[in-house]
């Protein structure tokens, strides 16, 4: 019969008293995955978590390689990010900018779900919606979509 090779918890706890926890660094661009939805067109930029990870968590800690991908790809697609409700979408809308804007000279009818949170156009789906330059007109634009 074989000798128990279990130590106690005393012997346990004795071994263990000399190591300490190391910080892991992890570069934040090995959190996420990117890509295109055509590789022949790069427009836009999807940039996916690899885990379950919170946008408005990510994107402050993360302004200079988003503005980077923004300049060299023109425009960032987010997804799957967990964004599922009203206040999560404020919530990683304001991880971008805190210059939210009314909608207002719009010529579509839209929802305000929040303040300057609004719905996609309220049109009914029968009806095309002719092209146009969204509020190219107003003195005021936005610099994000």
């Amino acid at each position: 019969m074989k000798a128990s090779t279990m130590k106690s918890p005393k012997e346990s706890l004795a071994a263990r008293k000399g190591f300490r926890p190391v910080a892991v660094h992890v570069s934040q661009e090995e959190l996420i995955e990117t890509s295109f939805f055509n590789p022949d067109r790069p427009l836009p930029l999807v940039i996916q978590p690899k885990g379950e990870m919170r946008l408005d968590e990510w994107a402050p800690r993360n302004q200079e390689l988003i503005e980077r991908n923004l300049r060299r790809y023109g425009a960032i697609l987010f997804r799957g990010f967990a964004v599922d409700s009203v206040d999560k979408f404020e919530r990683n809308v304001n991880a971008f900018t805190d210059r939210l804007m009314n909608y207002t000279e719009g010529a579509t009818p839209r929802l305000a779900l929040k303040d300057k949170v609004y719905t996609s156009t309220e049109f009914p789906p029968e009806h095309p919606i002719a092209l146009h330059n969204e509020l190219s007109y107003i003195v005021t634009y936005p610099t994000k979509l």
